[in-house]
């Protein structure tokens, strides 16, 4: 086993890359999905997953990652490229989002957008570099703004939101498949309202497609979370052992139990900070409880 009390936690609580790196590959993963399960407590064959080995180390090792197959260890990508979705399915990602501007994509890729759908981590930052030679051609061909102008004047923010409430549309999907015509039994878009509402009124009254289709639904992101002190009070109450009862239980799939609060994430490793996330069983553990009976 690693010999955990020789290494230095780096400041979020989680061993170096090469530490961590040297620990996973020595527990023989195939392929990025049984990554997955295991970090999510889902593989009942291996040895749980230390709270210093994080469960999303392309977010905490952002610097030295290199790719899965480097971080696993077995070497089935021959290419770094390999790691990446093809240029088509890739492109049709980022066309989804509705950009019209290459420092638009930047900016989402900095996290300034966060009601929009995370980036997965196959589709790559630096699209220009990644698919040179495999079908890129511009950003305005990667994002779908070529040839189109975008000097056109909009409606007040207010005036536009108004209309797309009279839409009722639910999803911010639905607010895609509008644009691109393909909802028959509503008006066609005006040409003065935006198709890409997120960036048009960025800073001149923009919230959230909640806000902007009237359904009032936050993002995470953007959410009041409780505080992580009081989140953990009221996990630690449930009796729950371990990450996998943990999801069961945000899926309402454990009976006797109280609902989740609305206010407490179902995915706290992503909501709260380092230095309060310390991993699942910190998460559901009874700190009365344990200290009472001993257990540090």
């Amino acid at each position: 086993m690693l010999a955990r009390k020789s290494l230095t936690l780096d400041p979020s609580g989680y061993l170096p890359f090469t530490a961590a790196r040297a620990f996973v590959r020595g527990l023989k993963f195939n392929t990025g999905a049984e990554f997955l399960g295991w970090a999510a407590g889902h593989d009942e064959k291996r040895t749980p997953r230390p709270d210093t080995i994080p469960a999303n180390p392309h977010q905490v090792y952002v610097y030295e990652w290199v790719s899965m197959s480097d971080f696993l260890g077995n070497e089935r990508v021959a290419f770094y490229n390999r790691e990446f979705l093809d240029f088509r399915t890739a492109r049709d990602f980022a066309l989804g989002l509705g950009f019209n501007s290459s420092s638009q994509w930047r900016a989402y890729i900095r996290g300034d957008f966060p009601e929009l759908p995370q980036r997965p981590i196959n589709v790559p930052t630096n699209p220009n570099f990644t698919y040179a030679g495999q079908g890129w051609q511009s950003w305005g061909d990667w994002l779908g703004y070529a040839g189109v102008s975008q000097k056109r004047v909009y409606r007040p923010f207010e005036e536009a939101r108004t209309f797309a409430h009279g839409l009722k549309l639910k999803r911010w999907l639905d607010w895609r498949e509008y644009v691109a015509g393909r909802l028959k039994d509503l008006p066609p878009k005006p040409a003065d309202i935006p198709a890409i509402p997120h960036a048009t009124y960025r800073g001149a009254g923009w919230l959230n497609y909640g806000d902007w289709l009237g359904t009032g639904v936050v993002a995470n992101h953007q959410r009041e979370w409780m505080s992580y002190r009081d989140s953990h009070e009221f996990v630690s109450k449930l009796g729950l052992k371990n990450a996998l009862e943990w999801r069961d239980y945000c899926a309402g799939r454990i009976p006797g139990l109280p609902p989740r609060p609305a206010n407490i994430p179902a995915n706290p490793d992503k909501i709260y900070h380092p230095r309060d996330w310390k991993g699942y069983k910190r998460w559901l553990k009874n700190d009365a409880r344990n200290s009472s009976s001993g257990e540090e």
